[in-house]
Formats: structure tokens, C-alpha cells, sequence
């Protein structure tokens, strides 16, 4: 509170300093700094009934309302059993200050809230706003608040108002010291009315006896004053001052405070441009003997002074005299009109305080300027003259007399005839957000990648349901610990989560898959009666929580790994996308028409980790949703890695999948994975299922980006269609259709066994001994310690491989699903009625042909289609060799990295260790 304009906070809380500290002596009360502000809008009724409590002005003696006009502060002062408000500003100028028209009609809407309409006759009121000269007034831009809160503080004290400008920083002290403790200082109380009136000061002794009176019936407690006689109290007081003059400890304007240049005053003639304006005129008087200070003698301490700021030197009576002299030298000061020599140093240094003290506001105020010079009004004519203190001046005499510089003016000037009206500051509209906001967006981030479900058809992620924001926010600050920055409040962190996090959601419910659990504690959390009972159902719903954000952790670690040895791991992820999302004809203006016969297709996307790929394979109900689709793409998907590493696969596979038993989490399956490692293929298969419910993941984001395409921005009337969006949609994506399976199912039915019980573990791993038998082994949970052995492990679940040589047959279509008859005629509907293309209606029909055939052409091209969806000779290859793992240091290499740090590392003249015998003793 050293320095700088005071907030709206630190004038509420001394005012209720001085509440606290005088309501003792009188009933005083105040309204907090956002009244005023409100009583310019239409809703103060509102904001009134709002309120806790009611304010009871009518047996107030004294009511304070702060004002805040244009970034400076005023006070309201309301005696309400005299029927009286004042007006107090501290920075009345022609220019500025506070508008008393609409000060004093927000008054009187704020007495017609809080009193009876019997009470409201405004011929018994009194409005007043006292002159500049009867009240102390500040002399820069800064102390408008200060001034406020001592205006309040000395008329609730019933002190005269006796303080001025060069007291400030010493009251500003005082006023942090009385807000730390939440009292008035009774030495600073202790002063009376006594030295004020008694005081020599400029001010008072020049206002008229009417005015003073007037002021004073208000300003200065009836004990102190003879209404009367104003002059009866000075006159018999003199002599007590001057026995305790020196010892008033209010007496901020000690000799100990006050600036070198006030101490020493001297008076001027006035045909010198009265250079005594610029000392303090409380000051004027107070000269001491034998050391008056002549005006030379004051410009050349200025000039010598080293540490001033700009303002003080534009302020100070050296500048203004050397810019005048400047321009008396030439024969033409400004203009051939000489506007600079209309102006004595008094009114040049009104302009300045009034360029000066507006602060931020400079540049607007120099805009309006020209507004008002522009005679046309539209910025097209040429401005030749500004107005400055009721004369008309030319450019150069007004940044001079305003103490702006040259380029600047010219700037604005520029900015003004290109059609610039308001100025806006560089910082304005940036939004800066504290440490602590920071951190919290970044907290709720990383909760979302922990417990987020990212969804398969549209952008967004889903929290569990179970979760409330509440709990969010109380886990936030449970997180923090002990921590420097203060958590934010719980507004801010719903505001920031709307803000940063517009995709984060809690649904009331799961629309894609319940987990049990969740909806159990849910349940029991609704229906608890009592505290404890709560308490315990959110512990447990909080274990699961971390139990299902541990199984993601397991599988992120295993996509880590084939990140940071992609050729030593394989890590990929399977899932299915909704078949109502990618039905053809697609379009994104849906109709009834076009909505009424579409031909179903299915979407199972594949992400393979390690080299950044995905594949997309497009599918329509001909073929069983079963362990047969999910075994031959994840066929299909090695055939495709193993070119991009060579024709070889790494030795781990990590799979990853949904707890669907149809497709994904059944013996066929696991059989499967067995034979791929019993044939050498892989030398370990991990499958990991994540809890149901909770099993969301990236290959659901691919899905939100597939349908977020085909919902916004993308047509699909046909599979090639579809296949290219698939494409645009996300990055490194390659669309198959698939034409023909493999019945894996019956190959290996005959070498493997059966499997029950098998619903429940979350992570299986197949490995095979040294004799090539399979090893089953499973966790229950991913995030578990050891592995366990299912019972009679002596049992395989694959006994042997099937012949050599022997290979799948191909699956049988089911073309009665299709229903190709009615999908034909909707597609020769939409074509009549405009809604496709001849292209379009074209690739359809040779589309719905090539199915109709596929089962007589898989039939005389069998031989072929199984060689290519089962490559024998590829898949030994897989079994024989591995990728090449990243290259190693040559030992060449390794010879140079000795050579170096030899040549750094004088002292080691080896790096290789050696034993020396130790030397006995002898005798």
C-alpha cells in the first residue's frame, strides 16, 4: 500500500475500520464499493434483496458510499437525521473528477430504496458538494482512494479536515498499521480541531466566512465549533497550539517528512508567471528566519537532482521554464499566432497535471481531443487547430504545453484521420492465468487421461458416472498436499473445466457399456441414510477408481515399451465400431428417404503402437461377428506389419481388447494365440481385457474421429467412399474390405481343448517350454504381482499343431442378411428422387452384384483367396528370424569414446582395472 491506486477490497475493509472503531460514539455504517456501481444499473432492487442483511439507515447518524467514477475514487457522505449529502472530491478539475449530477441522482435512488416514501421530500434535503478549496485536495493520480478513507476517518472521528498531499505516504503507513490491528490509532485520534482552525493555511484563511461555515457545520464536531462566531475558537486557541506545536503526533507534515523543496518557500512577484504556485500553498507561510531560498536557487537544486521521474520533471518549474525559453528564442515559437506565449507557467502546468494524472487513459483523452478539433466530424478535413484551456492552438503548442512528445502526438494524429476512435491497451482482452489456475488445468488433465473413457462416437471423454464435480474438485485439493500456491476456489475450477476442458464429461449414465460395480455403489450411495454409511460406498467406489486407473497404467506400459523397443514388442489394440454409424448411403444432411434402406457395414479398427498405423476393416453382415472375424484380422494386420519390418515380427505381442465373449474373450481365440506361439511365431502372447465398463481407449478416439467426419464434413454413398473417409479422418490409415474369412475356428477345433471359467481374469499370457507345449497363465487383474496357473494345467489348451501343410477353409457367406432386394430398390429411390448420382446409384449396383456373386467366385478362386489370407510360407519366416534391433556401438566407435574422455581426463591413463598383490611384511 507504498504506492499505487487502492482497491475496492482495502476501502472496504478500512471503512469497516472505522465502523468498528467509532460506533461507540455514534450509530455510523457504510456500503461496500460495488453499491455505487450498481445503482447505475436496472437491477439494484435485486441486488438489494439479496443482501443477509438489511441496512436501517434511519437511525443512522452517518452513512459512507464510496464512488467510483472513470478509475477515481470519491466518498458519499449521508447524514440522514439532517437530511443532508455531500460530495466529497479530492481531483476537481475541469476536465475530470466526479460527475456530482449523477453522484447525487444515484443518492437519491439509494434513499428511495432503504426509506419510506413519507420521508422522501427533496425540498427538505440538502445536496452539497464542496469547492476544491475547502477540502484537502490530492496533486496526483494515484491517491484518490487514500483521500476517500481519510475523509471518512476524520469526519467519523469529528476531526476537521486537515491533511494534505505531501502527508500521504506517512498516512498511507498509518492506515496499514490500523487495518492490521482493526482499530483507529488513539494517537492518531488524539488530534482535535484545535490546530486546523488555528492553522496559517492558505485554504482556509482565503474562503469566505459563508462558506466555511457551512462546511464546517458538517465537516467539524459541534464541540469544537461556534457556529456563531467561526472565528471564536482560533482566536482563543493561538496560544495552545503554539505551547504544543512539535508535539502533535498527527502532525504528518513534520519537517521530518516533508521534501527539501517545502521547507524552504519563498513568495514571488506576480510578473514573474507567480512561480509560487508551484509550492505547496500550505506551506507558503512557513518560513523560517535567515534561510528564505530564492527562485534561482530553487531551479538549480531541481536541475542537480538525480533521481526524477519523468513526471516530476515535466511537473517541475525547470522544465516548463526551459521549454519556454526555447521557444522564445526563435521568431517563430510554434506558429506565426505564437500560441505558446498565450500561456503563464500556471495554466501550462494545468495542462500537464491534466495530461498527466489520467494514467491509462492519456491516449483516449488525446483521441477525443482531436475528435472535438475535427470540424467535419468524420476525420477527412484537415486539423490545423486543438482546443487547449478555451483557446484554439496549433499542433506543436499542444503536445508542448502538454509535455507529450512530438512523434507521439503526430501518432495519435494519424491514428485519429485512419478512422481510430478508442485506444486499447496491449494487455487488454489477454487473459492471464495465475500458477495456480495453471496447475489445476493440468491436475484435471492428467485425471482424465487416468479415468477417462474416450468415446467411439464423437469427441468427447467420459468420466464414470458415478463421479459428481464435487468430488472431482475435493480429490484436486486433496492432491495438492502441502504446496506454496493456494488451491483455486471450486467456481474456478467449473469455470476452468468448462474453459479448457469443454469434451470432459460425467453422464448420468452409460450409454456404452455399465459397469457393475459403478452402478452398484451408485445405487447404495442413493440409498444410505446416514454419513458414515456415504463415507464408506465413496471409499470403496474410490478403490475401484484406482483399481481401474491401475489397468490402464498396465496396458499404457505396454504400449510404452513397443514404443521404445518396437522391435522386440508388438502392441496392438481391436475393437469394433457401431454398424449404425457407417451404413451406406451416408450422408450428412440426413432425410427420411434417405434414412429409410441402407445397407449395414461393420468397422473393426486395429492401432498398432509401435510403428504409428492403423487399419480399418470394412465388413457387412454376410460374415458372423465372432472369434472368426477377430482371428482373421488380426491375421490380416500381422501380414501387413511384417512388411513394414521385413517380412519378420518382433518376439511379445501385447493384444489388447474389449470382455466381449462372442469375438474377443472365448477359447477359440485363446486357442489362437496358442498356436501362434506353439508354432514359433511369437515367443510370448500377452491378451488383456480392461474392466467392463472401462474400456474405452485410443481405438475408440480413431472412432470418434471416423464418425465426427461422417457426421460434419463427409458424404459416404458407397464402400469406396466410406473407405476414403476412413482415410481423412486420422492419420496413417489404411481401409480394407474383407472379402473372404477364414474358418479358424474348425482348423484348430480338432488340436485344442476346452476352457471354462474363463470370463473373469483381465490379462492371459501363452508361452510355450522347452518341448513347445503351451503354457497358459492368467491374473485376475493386470496391475496383480504373479502370474497364476489355471487348474489341470496339465491339460493344453492347444495339444499339438494341426498337420503340416494343412490349411483353413473358407467361411460361407450368409447372404440372406444382406437383403439385397429392398436395399436395391431404396438405392433406385433415392435415385429418382435426386438424392444420388447416376455415379453413385452405378457403384451401388456393381457393389450389391459383386455380393450377390462372391459366393460362386469364392468358390472358383478357393486356392488362391486361402494361399493369400493364410501365407504358409510367410508365416515360417515369422518363426525363423526376428527384426533387426537398433544398431549397437561398433567397437570402432567405442574406441573413439575412449580416446575422448582420455583427452578430458589427463589423470586416467586407463580405464581398465588392476589387482596388485599386496606387499607383506616382513620380520
Amino acid at each position: 500500500m507504498d504506492e499505487g491506486l487502492l482497491s475496492d477490497y482495502i476501502i472496504d475493509v478500512y471503512l469497516k475500520v472505522i465502523k468498528m472503531s467509532c460506533s461507540s460514539e455514534a450509530n455510523i455504517d457504510y456500503f461496500d464499493c460495488s453499491v455505487y456501481e450498481r445503482l447505475g444499473r436496472g437491477d439494484f432492487g435485486t441486488f438489494k434483496s439479496h443482501q443477509k442483511s438489511q441496512k436501517d439507515i434511519h437511525d443512522s447518524d452517518l452513512l459512507f458510499l464510496p464512488v467510483h467514477e472513470a478509475s477515481h475514487w470519491g466518498l458519499l457522505v449521508f447524514y440522514p437525521k439532517r437530511k443532508t449529502v455531500i460530495l466529497l472530491d479530492s481531483f476537481q478539475t475541469p476536465s475530470s473528477g466526479i460527475d456530482k449530477h449523477v453522484a447525487f441522482e444515484r443518492a437519491r435512488r439509494l434513499l428511495t430504496s432503504y426509506s419510506p416514501n413519507a420521508e422522501l421530500s427533496w425540498e427538505s434535503w440538502e445536496f452539497y458538494m464542496p469547492p476544491a478549496d475547502e477540502i484537502p485536495q490530492q496533486t496526483n493520480g494515484s491517491d484518490c482512494g487514500v483521500f476517500a478513507c481519510q475523509y471518512a476517518s476524520h469526519l467519523a472521528c469529528n476531526l476537521p479536515l486537515h491533511f494534505s498531499q505531501v502527508a500521504i505516504p506517512n498516512i498511507r503507513m498509518w492506515m496499514v498499521l490500523e487495518i492490521c490491528t482493526a482499530s483507529l490509532r488513539e494517537d492518531r485520534v488524539k488530534v482535535t480541531a484545535k490546530k486546523a482552525i488555528s492553522s496559517k493555511t492558505t485554504r482556509e484563511t482565503t474562503t469566505p466566512s459563508s462558506v466555511a461555515k457551512h462546511s464546517r457545520q458538517f465537516f467539524y464536531s459541534n464541540e469544537d465549533t461556534d457556529e456563531g462566531d467561526p472565528d471564536k475558537d482560533g482566536e482563543e486557541e493561538i496560544g495552545e497550539e503554539a505551547e504544543t506545536q512539535g508535539q502533535n503526533v498527527y502532525d504528518f507534515e513534520g519537517e521530518a517528512t516533508r521534501p527539501k523543496a517545502h521547507r524552504k518557500t519563498a513568495s514571488y512577484p506576480v510578473d514573474e508567471h507567480r512561480w509560487g504556485f508551484f509550492v505547496s500553498s500550505q506551506d507558503t507561510d512557513e518560513e523560517e528566519d535567515g534561510d528564505e531560498e530564492t527562485e534561482e536557487e530553487y531551479l538549480n537544486e531541481g536541475v542537480h537532482t538525480e533521481t526524477r521521474s519523468r513526471r516530476e520533471k515535466l511537473l517541475s518549474k525547470s522544465s516548463i521554464a526551459d521549454m519556454l525559453h526555447k521557444c522564445m528564442k526563435t521568431a517563430v515559437p510554434c506558429c506565426r499566432n505564437r500560441c505558446v506565449t498565450k500561456f503563464d507557467p500556471d495554466k501550462i502546468l494545468t495542462c500537464r497535471h491534466d495530461m498527466l494524472d489520467r494514467g491509462s487513459g492519456r491516449g483516449q483523452y488525446i483521441l477525443d481531443m482531436m475528435k472535438a478539433a475535427d470540424r467535419r466530424g468524420d476525420g477527412q478535413a484537415k486539423i490545423t487547430s486543438f482546443p487547449c484551456q478555451g483557446h484554439a492552438v496549433c499542433g506543436k503548442a499542444w503536445y508542448l504545453l502538454h509535455g507529450i512528445s512530438r512523434s507521439s502526438f503526430y501518432e495519435y494524429l494519424q491514428d485519429y484521420l485512419k478512422g481510430k476512435r478508442t485506444v486499447r491497451h496491449g494487455n487488454t482482452g489477454i487473459l492471464r492465468r495465475s500458477p495456480s489456475y495453471c496447475l489445476a488445468s493440468v491436475w484435471l488433465g492428467e485425471f482424465a487421461e487416468r479415468y477417462g473413457d474416450k468415446m467411439p462416437d464423437k469427441i468427447a471423454i467420459n468420466l464414470p458416472s458415478t463421479m459428481t464435480k464435487i468430488e472431482v474438485y475435493q480429490r484436486y485439493r486433496k492432491s495438492r498436499g502441502v504446496d506454496m500456491l493456494k488451491p483455486i476456489a471450486m467456481s474456478t475450477f467449473n469455470g476452468m473445466w468448462i474453459d479448457e476442458y469443454p469434451d470432459l464429461k460425467i453422464p448420468e449414465t452409460s450409454r456404452l457399456g455399465i459397469c457393475d460395480v459403478c452402478k452398484d455403489l451408485r445405487t447404495a450411495r442413493g440409498e444410505a441414510t446416514t454419513a458414515e454409511q456415504r463415507e464408506a460406498i465413496d471409499n470403496d467406489l474410490q478403490l475401484h477408481n484406482d483399481l481401474q486407473m491401475m489397468e490402464r497404467r498396465v496396458y499404457w506400459g505396454k504400449v510404452h515399451r513397443s514404443l521404445d523397443d518396437p522391435s522386440a514388442y508388438l502392441s496392438i489394440i481391436i475393437d469394433g465400431m457401431d454398424q449404425n454409424k457407417t451404413a451406406i448411403p451416408h450422408f450428412v444432411q440426413k432425410t427420411k428417404e434417405s434414412e429409410k434402406w441402407k445397407l449395414k457395414t461393420h468397422v473393426t479398427g486395429v492401432l498398432v503402437h509401435g510403428l504409428g498405423q492403423a487399419f480399418a476393416y470394412i465388413d457387412n453382415l454376410r460374415w458372423p461377428h465372432d472369434s472368426n472375424l477377430t482371428c482373421n484380422v488380426l491375421l490380416a494386420t500381422l501380414r501387413m506389419v511384417s512388411r513394414m519390418y521385413d517380412n519378420k515380427l518382433p518376439a511379445t505381442l501385447f493384444l489388447q481388447m474389449d470382455n466381449c465373449w462372442r469375438e474377443c474373450k472365448n477359447k477359440f481365440v485363446f486357442a489362437f494365440l496358442g498356436y501362434l506361439v506353439i508354432r514359433g511365431i511369437f515367443k510370448e502372447v500377452q491378451v488383456g481385457y480392461l474392466l467392463v465398463g472401462h474400456t474405452h481407449e485410443d481405438v475408440d478416439q480413431f472412432f470418434s474421429k471416423i464418425a465426427h467426419t461422417l457426421n460434419k464434413k463427409r458424404d459416404a454413398t458407397t464402400v469406396e467412399e466410406l473407405m476414403h473417409a476412413i482415410g481423412q479422418s486420422f492419420p496413417n490409415v489404411k481401409a480394407w474390405e474383407m472379402d473372404a474369412l477364414l474358418d479358424i475356428k474348425a482348423f484348430l477345433g480338432d488340436v485344442s481343448n476346452d476352457m471354462e471359467q474363463h470370463s473373469c481374469p483381465h490379462l492371459y499370457r501363452f508361452t510355450a517350454d522347452h518341448e513347445k507345449k503351451l503354457i497358459t497363465e492368467y491374473k485376475n487383474y493386470a496391475s496383480d504381482d504373479g502370474w497364476r496357473l489355471p487348474r489341470n494345467n496339465e491339460v493344453r489348451l492347444v495339444e499339438q499343431l494341426p498337420p503340416a501343410g494343412s490349411k483353413p477353409d473358407l467361411l460361407a457367406p450368409r447372404m440372406e442378411r444382406l437383403e439385397i432386394n429392398q436395399f436395391e430398390a431404396g438405392v433406385t429411390a433415392m435415385w429418382q428422387n435426386g438424392k444420388l448420382t447416376t455415379m453413385q446409384k452405378m457403384a451401388l449396383d456393381a457393389y450389391t452384384a459383386k455380393q450377390t456373386g462372391s459366393a460362386e467366385y469364392m468358390e472358383l478362386n478357393k486356392k488362391r483367396i486361402v494361399d493369400t489370407l493364410w501365407p504358409e510360407a510367410l508365416m515360417q519366416a515369422w518363426a525363423q528370424d526376428r527384426p533387426t534391433p537398433p544398431p549397437q556401438l561398433t567397437q570402432q566407435d567405442r574406441n573413439r569414446i575412449d580416446n575422448l574422455y582420455r583427452s578430458y581426463n589427463k589423470s586416467k591413463k586407463t580405464s581398465e582395472p588392476k589387482l596388485k598383490r599386496k606387499k607383506k611384511k616382513t620380520g
